[in-house]
């Protein structure tokens, strides 16, 4: 598991320092919601790196998971999926 300075620079060196600055409540949230681990973080940073979605998008949908074995493929699939799902 990372630190949090850790995990911010490893959301840094994969999307752009300016990008990160820029959302940082979006950013601790995004850190919190992977808890530090590397390698959830290099995906949801592989997802961003891609798009033109905010940050923020992100974070809000990792903060709609809740879990496998929900029944709602479009929420368990998390940081796999292309992109947010837009309710």
């Amino acid at each position: 598991m990372l630190s949090r300075e850790e995990a911010h620079a490893l959301l840094a060196d994969r999307l752009g320092r300016s990008r990160v600055d820029a959302e940082p409540a979006a950013v601790a949230e995004i850190i919190d919601r992977c808890a530090g681990l590397p390698l959830a973080l290099a995906v949801v940073a592989a997802r961003a790196a891609h798009t033109s979605f905010s940050l923020t998008a992100y974070a809000e949908e990792l903060g709609g998971l809740d879990g496998f074995g929900s029944g709602d493929e479009r929420r368990t699939c998390g940081p796999c999926s292309p992109a947010p799902t837009w309710r």
